[in-house]
């Protein structure tokens, strides 16, 4: 099992792997539904390690435009737009959303989560492929053998995205990327780590599984519900909100 990596925290050699994953994707070499070659095929095309390699693919996995399964290996996402800049947002105004979420704290981008997360719980229940719950299971899976609280949040922020992807409201998926970033900011990680206890990620990912489940047998309102009461708990847990 492959663990996640820094999903956001792209240097000049993942950079070059996703732009020319992106490249072939783009000129439709791989069009959606395509399997793409195997990690050693993809590392000896284009030059790269398998370390490299994996880390653009996490990144591209996160972003929604590929999905990956233990065993049948990585497949262009079926719902990628096929033209350059297509997506709601381009890629000056991500820029500067990205500026504006890297300067919000951490109680102002629990607010606006707390805001996203139980509709799109809701909309995913509604909307979810089987591949889609898949991958949360999968997520899920990954999870319960994470020993690191690096691992899990990593893990964590894959699962939650995956909700969102699930909505099938690309506008939506793109904003909430750049929030689901944040989590890696330091003023983040250092928050998490002073404040999390082993008990309470324990809690949370019992929440991850309810939140699922609810998802998978398509109660919208059930889902909404236990994501707000999760994220709730959680800024209790963080910023003794009451």
């Amino acid at each position: 099992m492959h663990r996640p990596t820094h999903l956001a925290r792209k240097s000049s050699a993942d950079q070059a792997i996703i732009d020319l994953i992106e490249r072939n994707i783009r000129d439709r070499v791989w069009l959606p539904g395509d399997r793409l070659p195997t990690e050693r095929e993809l590392a000896e095309t284009l030059g790269a390690s398998r370390n490299t390699l994996r880390r653009g693919l996490k990144i591209l996995e996160l972003e929604g435009k590929i999905t990956r399964h233990v065993g049948r290996g990585s497949y262009v996402s079926s719902d990628l737009a096929m033209e350059e800049g297509e997506g709601p947002l381009r890629p000056e105004r991500r820029s500067l959303l990205t500026d504006f979420i890297r300067r919000a704290s951490p109680v102002e981008i629990m607010e606006v989560r707390s805001m996203i997360e139980p509709t799109a719980a809701a909309m995913a229940a509604v909307r979810a492929t089987r591949e889609d719950l898949n991958l949360m299971e999968r997520y899920l899976a990954e999870a319960d053998l994470a020993q690191e609280l690096e691992t899990f949040e990593e893990i964590d922020a894959l699962l939650h995205m995956q909700i969102v992807l699930s909505t099938k409201n690309r506008l939506l998926a793109d904003i909430y990327h750049e929030i689901n970033n944040a989590r890696i900011e330091p003023a983040w990680k250092e928050l998490k780590r002073r404040k999390l206890t082993i008990a309470q990620r324990h809690r949370y990912h019992a929440d991850h599984h309810a939140v699922v489940q609810a998802i998978m047998g398509r109660d919208a309102d059930l889902a909404k519900s236990l994501s707000k009461s999760h994220l709730r708990e959680a800024a209790k847990d963080l910023f003794a909100v009451q």
